[in-house]
């Protein structure tokens, strides 16, 4: 550890995990290694490696700019206790496929969804130009009263005011634009009221991939209907679902059916990385990664699929 408190400063980037070590260690091996497909070149590679050392990116959530000892707060105050809530949860659904867990550790399981679906590089640097809009828009209010609202302790003119709030207020209002965002999620309330159930698989069933886009939905992040999923592991699947009618429809498909379905949209709406438990499905990978082959997955389509 670097520092009084144990917080290293910035010249020292911190790996900072858009899929988190817990969720990808249910894909490990004996060996404590998950494998991870990417596409470097033109083929397809499978690489074996600690759940710690994929999905992440140096200073992901930093407050660039700022003292040391605030650098890496959003990720040790806010996604550890995020990530920390989330895994209890995913233990409690690897022990029962009927999901009842405590109010607070499923309203942090929701939260933890919506996670997923932003908290990747690009989104992030979305939310960030977001976030800058935003606060030019309301710097051209402030500057036309600035001189009258001015307090006496704030700086003289509007260009002191704004450098000063640029240097020491934008860039941690940027990084904890994320966090603001998933505590007051209308998307993570609407997870959180649908009928969630964790459907086990066989053993001779297809192993169920997960990826750097692990959540899928019907429909867009900002009108969630009907249903999504989420892999658990090789050999689990949480599903969501707003009408509880719907549940059996997806659930009741046989193992490979709906396991191979999962994966071909895993695979497909994949950015970089696909992960498996082992390097078994390359081919299927390969033919897949990144390429949006997938169609979205529907309750129409579960219904009318083959047996």
């Amino acid at each position: 550890m670097c520092g009084s408190f144990g917080i290293p400063p910035m010249s020292q980037p911190q790996k900072h995990h858009y899929i988190p070590v817990f969720y990808l260690k249910q894909w490990a091996g004996p060996h404590g290694r998950v494998v991870e497909y990417s596409r470097p070149w033109k083929a397809v590679k499978p690489r074996r490696t600690h759940p710690d050392g994929t999905g992440y990116e140096r200073n992901l959530y930093a407050i660039k700019g700022a003292a040391s000892a605030r650098t890496h707060e959003v990720e040790t105050e806010f996604m550890k206790g995020f990530d920390d809530i989330a895994s209890r949860a995913l233990k409690l659904m690897h022990e029962n496929a009927d999901v009842e867990l405590p109010p607070k550790i499923a309203a942090g399981w929701a939260r933890f969804l919506v996670s997923l679906l932003l908290r990747n590089p690009e989104n992030i640097a979305k939310i960030h130009a977001l976030f800058h809009k935003n606060v030019a828009e309301q710097s051209e209010k402030i500057k036309k009263t600035y001189a009258e609202d001015r307090s006496p302790d704030e700086p003289p003119t509007f260009e002191e005011f704004e450098a000063l709030a640029r240097k020491e207020f934008f860039p941690v209002g940027e990084a904890w634009a994320l966090p603001m965002f998933l505590d007051g999620s209308d998307a993570a309330k609407a997870i959180y009221g649908m009928s969630w159930i964790a459907r086990p698989f066989g053993d001779r069933s297809y192993k169920l991939l997960t990826s750097d886009r692990p959540v899928i939905l019907n429909t867009g992040l900002l009108n969630i209907r009907n249903f999504l999923m989420l892999p658990l592991g090789p050999r689990r699947l949480f599903v969501a679902a707003k009408d509880s009618a719907d549940l059996p429809k997806i659930t009741r498909l046989p193992d490979d059916i709906l396991a191979r379905t999962v994966n071909e949209i895993m695979a497909s709406q994949a950015q970089k990385y696909v992960y498996g438990a082992d390097d078994s499905q390359l081919r299927f990978v390969e033919a897949r990664l990144g390429k949006g082959l997938a169609k979205t997955f529907t309750v129409r389509d579960v219904e009318h699929a083959p047996a």
